[in-house]
């Protein structure tokens, strides 16, 4: 049986996929970003966030909380393979992340980040 996880990075991977293929997000959670977007702050609707790394670093911010009083999965992820050169950061609004950090890095090339916000 497949856990939570490996559903989501298999999602994520599947989705990733889609966008290679068609240059464009395919699904309406589905979100393409790049240094033009920066600081990009993520949307009730948002579940998947591809970052373009290739033209500079990008800062997500997320909510404080959802507007609708949801909770929700969210994967953040480098699809220009180059994150190790532009970094992603990923900043929480208002709050630190569960783990206790106030802010979270993507340093590694097609690397992913998922949180439950």
């Amino acid at each position: 049986m497949m856990g939570r996880r490996s559903r989501v990075n298999q999602e994520a991977q599947n989705l990733s996929a889609e966008l290679v293929q068609e240059s464009t997000p395919a699904r309406q959670n589905t979100r393409k970003i790049g240094l033009q977007d920066s600081p990009y702050q993520v949307k009730d609707t948002d579940r998947l966030i591809l970052v373009d790394t290739t033209h500079g670093p990008v800062e997500v911010l997320l909510p404080q909380t959802l507007s609708n009083g949801n909770s929700q999965d969210l994967i953040i992820k480098d699809i220009a393979n180059k994150a190790h050169v532009h970094p992603i950061t990923v900043t929480p609004q208002g709050a630190v992340l569960q783990s206790g950090v106030v802010q979270r890095k993507i340093t590694s090339g097609n690397a992913s980040i998922w949180f439950s916000i």
